[in-house]
């Protein structure tokens, strides 16, 4: 149902509401929900519960990167090491906004200490 809402809003918005924004809202409900479910219900512990969302989530993500960074340079869209090493490191958007790196953490790792 989110999903479909979500490309309502995106595509078609003919609802007389903000579809688009409700099925997020409903997406972030029901996974708040299910997440806590495990973790509550089934008493997982948290070091496992992120280990295995990481081990689900990442390898797509990485994939993901890969592929249209590929697509890029296919096209010939020129981009350096430091703005895929900051996207795959989630510190893409602070990198466009500032080329001087307001987030700590990206600063360290970017650039070096």
């Amino acid at each position: 149902m989110a999903i479909l809402l979500v490309l309502e809003g995106h595509f078609l918005n003919l609802l007389p509401l903000e579809a688009g924004r409700l099925g997020v809202d409903v997406f972030f409900c029901l996974s708040g929900f299910l997440m806590s479910g495990i973790l509550f219900v089934n008493s997982q512990p948290l070091p496992t519960f992120y280990r295995r969302r990481a081990s689900r989530i990442l390898p797509a993500f990485v994939v993901f990167v890969l592929v249209m960074f590929g697509l890029s340079w296919w096209q010939g869209r020129s981009f350096t090491g430091t703005e895929l090493l900051a996207t795959l490191l989630f510190c893409g958007l602070t990198y466009r906004r500032s080329r001087g790196f307001g987030v700590a953490m990206c600063r360290s790792v970017i650039s070096g200490p």
